[in-house]
């Protein structure tokens, strides 16, 4: 991951870093923590903007380390890598692991990922793919109640996470080969949306 996106430490910080990190006072203290889960995404945009709050609680955890965009998009590529491992431990339950390891290698270098990783403010995508894998892990070794704890910080950490939900749906289809056990199972997921929108 660093050989290919090693690249992007080097950089600044750009376009929607500016108002979403470089320039929100709130970020720059940990005790700040608690009031990150009543603010939007975009600073001023209460009513109308994305709500990412564990996002923000990892910028202000980069701001522990230093102010410079150096280590924000040094967590970008080591985001980028834990979710490449992720991405072969969850294939590796239904293939080979030598097809789980193509597959992860083939992720890894997607140019799709260009732009979560080199724009910091990009971040809730990979913050809300790597727990959205780790659920799909947990659920994958039938590990339910972590399964559904990883999805409730996936979509603290992004509001595309809620797409779990028709996949996890899916797959407990495939599991059980019967509507109302599935649907009983899906339920519990359901609880971490009511979670997150209770908080948004």
């Amino acid at each position: 991951a660093f050989l290919l996106f090693g690249g992007t430490i080097r950089g600044a910080f750009t376009l929607d870093d500016h108002p979403v990190i470089e320039k929100r006072a709130e970020l720059r203290s940990v005790k700040n923590v608690p009031e990150l889960f009543t603010l939007s995404w975009h600073p001023g945009g209460q009513w109308a903007g994305n709500y990412r709050p564990l996002t923000l609680v990892s910028f202000s955890l980069n701001f522990l380390f230093s102010e410079k965009p150096a280590g924000f998009h040094a967590v970008n590529v080591i985001l980028h890598a834990l979710n490449t491992v992720l991405v072969f431990a969850c294939a590796v339950q239904f293939m080979s692991r030598r097809a789980a390891f193509i597959g992860a290698t083939l992720f890894m270098f997607l140019p799709i990922h260009v732009e979560p990783i080199a724009s910091i403010a990009a971040r809730n995508g990979l913050l809300g793919a790597f727990f959205l894998l780790l659920a799909l892990y947990w659920f994958f070794r039938k590990r339910r109640i972590p399964s559904v704890l990883s999805f409730l910080l996936a979509l603290l950490s992004s509001d595309f996470s809620v797409l779990f939900l028709p996949l996890v749906g899916i797959l407990l289809l495939v599991e059980y080969r019967n509507l109302w056990t599935s649907f009983r199972a899906w339920l519990w997921y359901l609880i971490p949306l009511v979670v997150f929108f209770s908080l948004r």
